[in-house]
């Protein structure tokens, strides 16, 4: 009897574990360039779009992307991940999630979470581990949308934050150029985990721009960067 009980608590374990790799092939995730969250008025309309493309299936990568050329992929430049306060306020790398069947609360019982790394000068950092103290965050403004649930994550860069001139900006896309990788949001679901990344790619330099760097690497010895995160995580 008590094999038994052995034998059926295994498969009952190993059922649970492949149906949470199902579950895990379930979640959608994409990305976009979105208008900064914070003031652009038109992030709300460009969120409200996405959230009906993504259901619907026809959400397109990149889409609003600085270079047409990335439109479709998960490519993006550094002006798709840097804000600043004057123009049009910049824009956001946009990731976006969308689990189907499920609620939220359905979630919250399991251990679904999300995790951010991005790449800078050739290092990977664990985001939410160099700043919240944990790899892996349970959402908290994720919401229930058409059946399932829904919900974004978006990570930008601040440029010219001390004169707020193009010139400034210019410079400081420059240099993200020259030192930002690629950005990777992971979603786990019981054992699964489902993963993309968004590859940076540096476009071609004007002579302009390289007197730009070359003042600006004279005004720092070491680079230091300055990001600002908005994430409806």
């Amino acid at each position: 009897m008590k094999k038994v009980l052995f034998f059926m608590f295994i498969a009952g374990m190993v059922s649970i574990f492949y149906l949470s790799l199902a579950k895990a092939d379930e979640i959608q995730l994409n990305v976009d360039a979105a208008p900064n969250a914070y003031g652009s008025s038109n992030y709300s309309t460009w969120w409200s779009n996405a959230e009906n493309a993504i259901v619907n299936g026809t959400f397109v990568n990149m889409a609003n992307g600085y270079n047409p050329a990335n439109v479709g992929t998960t490519n993006f430049e550094v002006q798709d991940a840097t804000v600043y306060s004057f123009g049009n306020l910049g824009s956001r790398l946009t990731f976006t999630y969308y689990i189907p069947d499920t609620t939220i609360s359905d979630l919250e019982k399991t251990n679904f979470a999300l995790s951010f790394y991005y790449q800078w000068g050739g290092v990977t950092h664990d985001y939410y581990a160099e700043t919240y103290g944990s790899t892996w965050l349970q959402p908290s403004q994720w919401v229930n949308y058409e059946g399932g649930v829904i919900g974004n994550y978006g990570f930008a860069w601040w440029g010219a934050q001390n004169t707020n001139t193009q010139a400034e900006l210019d410079s400081d896309l420059f240099l993200e150029n020259l030192y930002q990788g690629n950005m990777t949001l992971e979603a786990r679901y019981g054992a699964g985990v489902t993963s993309l990344t968004a590859y940076h790619t540096a476009a071609a330099s004007e002579p302009s721009s390289i007197f730009l760097v070359i003042v600006a690497l004279l005004g720092f010895a070491i680079v230091k960067r300055k990001y600002g995160t908005h994430g409806l995580h």
